[in-house]
């Protein structure tokens, strides 16, 4: 009986025998290490959102500022040839909708938009540059994007 425990005790020393259920599970310092490897890779991922959210807004603005600089192009092609040079250029507000606005507290992106008659008098040069936000109280913080197109008239 003796040498039946002796060798039992060897053997499960060695891993030979499986350890009974009490002896089974993680231990507190493991436990601890598994939690702050899945705290840090959480936090890892809850820093990303606002980048992602910063870079929608960003890309929806400069999807807005493209269209208005193309409603400007439109505006301008649709003037009768005549009036290409009463038009001087656009100067205007616009919400962050988009929407042409009046109200210096609804000012969000601002167009401006000039006119270059080239050599030829059927031919201009339209220059439009759209700045977001409009009411920014420094030009360090913000964006703009400039468009340029030339539209002819062909008799």
């Amino acid at each position: 009986m003796k040498r039946l425990i002796k060798n039992v005790m060897q053997r499960r020393c060695q891993g030979l025998v499986p350890r009974s259920r009490t002896d089974e599970g993680f231990t507190l310092v493991e436990v601890m290490v598994a939690v702050a490897v899945v705290t840090m890779g959480i936090v890892a991922v809850l820093g990303l959102i606002p980048v992602g959210l910063k870079s929608a807004r960003d890309a929806a603005d400069n999807t807005q500022a493209a269209m208005i600089a193309q409603d400007a192009f439109s505006y301008t092609r649709r003037q009768a040839l005549a009036a290409w040079s009463s038009l001087g250029g656009i100067n205007e507000y616009y919400d962050a909708a988009g929407v042409n606005t009046t109200t210096s507290a609804d000012y969000y992106f601002h167009l401006v938009t000039t006119l270059t008659t080239l050599s030829s008098p059927t031919r201009v040069l339209v220059v439009s540059t759209v700045t977001w936000p409009a009411n920014a109280l420094s030009p360090a913080n913000q964006s703009s994007s400039t468009n340029i197109t030339e539209i002819a008239q062909y008799q």
